[in-house]
């Protein structure tokens, strides 16, 4: 977690290189010190550094896993935003100054975190199509005129069930990815069908 935190306020180079490495006893030591330091530092100085690329603000869009997946960070980052506005009552570098200011600071390290999750998801999402939680349903499409017919329904129930979830929980990234996957997969079994009746005419 400190790294994070001395990536996004630190300015030591060196620091950022040797805390990139592997964490051993040493790292570990010199971070804490590090962290420590900024702590010490005026809320002005904390307040100019430069803001961290991945949690600028996320575009809103048409597609409905993106947009699912802002509405997941927009309330983190809206509760990080709030609480560095909130170091700012807290001026002076005296012990009790920097203790209310260091719970409020590990706070908006582990909101910051969660955000770059979720910038990383939607990378994910952008170059593949698909998120690393939602696996891909490979379904073989039957030649069976009943059991096609039972996938056929099958899939329409999933499809509308989806539909509504993801209508019912805006925030859950889940329920768009499986309607795309089922609508494509409806797609499929009705252009099966259709092939199927061009065959016997």
């Amino acid at each position: 977690m400190g790294v994070v935190l001395y990536d996004h306020f630190g300015t030591d180079k060196k620091l950022k290189k040797l805390f990139a490495g592997r964490p051993d006893a040493y790292r570990i030591k010199r971070l804490e010190q590090a962290v420590t330091d900024l702590l010490k530092l005026p809320v002005s100085v904390l307040h100019h550094r430069k803001p961290n690329e991945d949690t600028d603000v996320m575009p809103a869009t048409s597609d409905p896993v993106l947009e699912a997946l802002r509405n997941e960070w927009s309330p983190l980052y809206q509760r990080m935003q709030y609480l560095r506005h909130e170091l700012d009552r807290f001026e002076g570098n005296s012990k009790e100054v920097i203790a209310q200011r260091k719970p409020i600071a590990f706070e908006i390290l582990e909101l910051e975190q969660e955000c770059m999750k979720i910038w990383t998801r939607r990378d994910h999402y952008m170059e593949k199509g698909n998120l690393p939680e939602v696996k891909d349903a490979d379904i073989e499409i039957p030649d069976d005129p009943i059991k096609l017919a039972a996938l056929l329904d099958t899939t329409r129930r999933n499809l509308r069930r989806n539909k509504q979830r993801a209508k019912n929980d805006p925030a859950n990234t889940v329920y768009p990815l499986k309607v795309i996957q089922y609508q494509e997969l409806l797609d499929k079994i009705i252009q099966k069908i259709n092939d199927a009746k061009g065959t016997k005419e």
